[in-house]
């Protein structure tokens, strides 16, 4: 009867060891989830618009480098870094008429790793009617135009009708790019996400 109840003890221990296991592992966090749960949005440090000829802003991104933007003469927005030896970008209306455009500069900061990646819209008129869209940032040491107008085209935007851009970054660290024609109507949403295994963006309609 001893051995009986000794090895009755031991395989009590052994179970509740187990669940003992079980139920720290659903309380603890998992130490390969964040790695795989890639690079996230996480919100909007600064706005700038810049529209007339020679306006100029002067940035600094998270590694240090110190980047300028400016409006040219021929009023396209000129993009380049001021301590490194790059050509920089040069952006302008996806129509090629620059006349009367307002270039929308939106600062998003990112973690897992930490970037600074730009979101550029071009408008014109009263009504800010879209003109151009483009994501730009600097990844592994080079910059990238990591989104542009042809993408969107892809996804079905239509290029010569009127629309409206606004985006918002959701709570899972996602990209919304919302289009609207006149009166507010939303005729497409998509969602930007970091595709871990591709190593860049992901972009998927939601409407």
């Amino acid at each position: 009867m001893r051995v009986w109840r000794d090895f009755l003890f031991k395989l009590s221990g052994i179970g509740m060891a187990i669940v003992l296991a079980v139920i720290l592992a659903g309380i603890l966090p998992s130490q390969t989830c964040h790695a795989a749960d890639g690079m996230r949005f996480i919100g909007v440090s600064k706005t700038y618009l810049l529209g007339c000829s020679t306006d100029q802003i002067d940035l600094k991104l998270h590694d240090g480098e110190k980047v300028s933007v400016l409006v040219s003469r021929l009023r396209e927005l000129v993009f380049y870094s001021t301590n490194r030896p790059n050509p920089g970008f040069r952006l302008s209306s996806y129509d090629g008429d620059n006349e009367g455009t307002l270039y929308n500069i939106k600062e998003l900061y990112t973690n897992n790793p930490n970037i600074t990646i730009y979101q550029i819209m071009v408008s014109k008129g009263a009504h800010d009617e879209n003109h151009g869209y483009w994501l730009i940032g600097r990844y592994h040491g080079k910059w990238f135009k990591f989104m542009s107008m042809d993408n969107l085209v892809t996804m079905g935007h239509t290029p010569n009708e009127w629309h409206q851009f606004e985006s918002k970054i959701t709570k899972d660290g996602k990209l919304r790019i919302i289009s609207s024609h006149e009166q507010r109507r939303v005729d497409m949403e998509l969602e930007v996400s970091w595709d871990e295994k591709a190593q860049w963006f992901a972009m998927k309609r939601i409407q």
